[in-house]
């Protein structure tokens, strides 16, 4: 699933959140899933998707 997800080119726009913020995924491979902001960084935004119980990292551009 890793290969599959960096081979994804997916850009994304983050309005303002907060760690703890719930988001909802609009488009790219998670499209439709919720998520819960745990972590922000200058370079990065770490999601917990709530329903897959998977931990995400986004990389800012």
């Amino acid at each position: 699933m890793q290969n599959w997800l960096v081979a994804q080119n997916t850009t994304f726009t983050v309005e303002s959140i907060q760690p703890g913020d719930r988001i909802a995924i609009k488009t790219g491979p998670f499209k439709g899933e919720k998520g819960l902001v745990k972590e922000i960084s200058k370079n990065r935004i770490q999601l917990l998707l709530l329903d897959l119980e998977m931990k995400i990292t986004l990389n800012r551009a």
